[in-house]
C-alpha cells in the first residue's frame, strides 16, 4: 500500500518533470532553421553532434524523463548563455548575465532582455514611462488587484467598509487604476508645463 506522501512525493516529481519538459521545449524552438521555423526534435540532436539523441530530447520535452546529468551537460554546452541552475530546475533565470540582477530586483528574464532591448534601440519614450510607473507604489498595487482578480464563491464581498455584489467589484478596481493614472498623468503634466514655462522664461532673459 503506497501510504498518501509517497503519492504526493511521485505527483510533485511528475509534475517538476512536466514543467522543466516545457522549459527544454522553449529553449529548442528559440533555434530557428533556415526556413524561420524552430528547429525540430531531430535538427536540435544534429546540431548537437548526436543524430540519436532525439528520442531523449523527446522523453525530456514530455515530462517522461527527467535531465540526467549527462543532459544537462549537453544543453549547457550548445546554448552557450542558459545557467546550469535554470537547466536543473533550480532557477528561472535563464541567462548568467542576468542572474545578479534578477537575484537583486526580483524581474524575469523576460523583463531584463525586453529593458535590454528598449535600451539598445534607444526606446527612451519607453523607458521614462516605466520609470514614471514604478516610482508610483499606488498605482502599482491598484494594477496588482486588478490584474490578479479572481471570482469568489460569495455574492456579496467587504470592500472598503461597504457592502457590494462581488459582480461589481471588478469594475471598482479597473475604476480605481484609472484615477491611478490620470492623477499620475496630471502630476507630470504639471512639471511639463512648469519646465516648459521656465525653458521660454530663460529663453526671453537671453533676448534682453
Amino acid at each position: 500500500m503506497i501510504n498518501k506522501s509517497s503519492k504526493n512525493e511521485v505527483s510533485q516529481k511528475e509534475e517538476n518533470c512536466l514543467n522543466l519538459g516545457e522549459r527544454y521545449k522553449n529553449l529548442r524552438e528559440t533555434k530557428i532553421n533556415k526556413d524561420g521555423k524552430p528547429f525540430s526534435l531531430r535538427a536540435l540532436a544534429e546540431a548537437m553532434g548526436e543524430p540519436t539523441y532525439y528520442g531523449t530530447i523527446a522523453s525530456i520535452e514530455r515530462g517522461d524523463k527527467e535531465p540526467s546529468i549527462a543532459d544537462i551537460k549537453k544543453y549547457y554546452n550548445y546554448f552557450k548563455n542558459v545557467s546550469l541552475e535554470y537547466l536543473s530546475g533550480l532557477s528561472n533565470v535563464k541567462q548568467y548575465e542576468n542572474k545578479d540582477n534578477s537575484n537583486c530586483l526580483g524581474l524575469s528574464d523576460e523583463v531584463l532582455n525586453q529593458l535590454k532591448k528598449l535600451k539598445k534601440h534607444n526606446e527612451q519614450k519607453v523607458l521614462d514611462t516605466i520609470n514614471i510607473i514604478l516610482r508610483d507604489k499606488r498605482l502599482l498595487e491598484e494594477l496588482h488587484s486588478y490584474i490578479f482578480f479572481t471570482s469568489a464563491q460569495t455574492s456579496m464581498v467587504e470592500f472598503d467598509d461597504y457592502t457590494i455584489d462581488y459582480s461589481e467589484l471588478e469594475d471598482i478596481l479597473l475604476l480605481k487604476v484609472t484615477n491611478q493614472l490620470k492623477s499620475l498623468k496630471s502630476r507630470y503634466s504639471s512639471k511639463i508645463k512648469k519646465n516648459n514655462k521656465k525653458h521660454v522664461n530663460s529663453e526671453k532673459h537671453y533676448e534682453d
